[in-house]
């Protein structure tokens, strides 16, 4: 039981060193990197250089809250006539829109009309053809030419 103790007592120890050794460390770097901020904000304090900045920067700012602030105001000021040409503009798209349409109808029956006219004389020559071979056929010719020859009989 005591060696148990002893062990346990040794551990325990070396975590405290270990845990210590950590805040140590910590606590140089956290130091040593305060002191470095602090010097570069001194040096930076004292330049006029950066005062003029500053003020410069703070300037700006003024004038952009100025802007956002009047631009808010025309917008509030405008947005019913906004929402009004909106709407008249929603009403004449809807008429083109409505015109579109009945000339793509238009454009649609006058395709289909061109392409039966030139399709139906087509259809008729063919089934004339089609009739005409039927009638040679039940009379005995060939259809497939069988005895045609590229010369002349004599």
């Amino acid at each position: 039981m005591r060696n148990q103790m002893i062990i346990f007592l040794a551990f325990v120890s070396v975590a405290v060193l270990v845990n210590a050794m950590i805040i140590l460390f910590t606590y140089r770097a956290f130091a040593s990197m305060t002191t470095k901020i602090s010097d570069s904000i001194r040096e930076m304090g004292g330049a006029p250089q950066v005062r003029e900045w500053v003020k410069t920067m703070k300037a700006a700012s003024e004038r952009a809250v100025e802007v956002t602030e009047t631009t808010k105001v025309r917008l509030e000021l405008s947005g019913p006539r906004l929402e009004e040409m909106q709407s008249i503009l929603g009403y004449g798209l809807a008429k083109v829109d409505v015109r579109f349409e009945k000339f793509c109808d238009l454009v649609r029956g006058q395709a289909r009309h061109a392409q039966s006219a030139i399709t139906r004389p087509t259809q008729r020559l063919g089934a004339a053809a089609t009739g005409f071979l039927e009638v040679l056929a039940v009379m005995g010719y060939p259809e497939n030419g069988d005895g045609a020859t590229s010369r002349q009989k004599r």
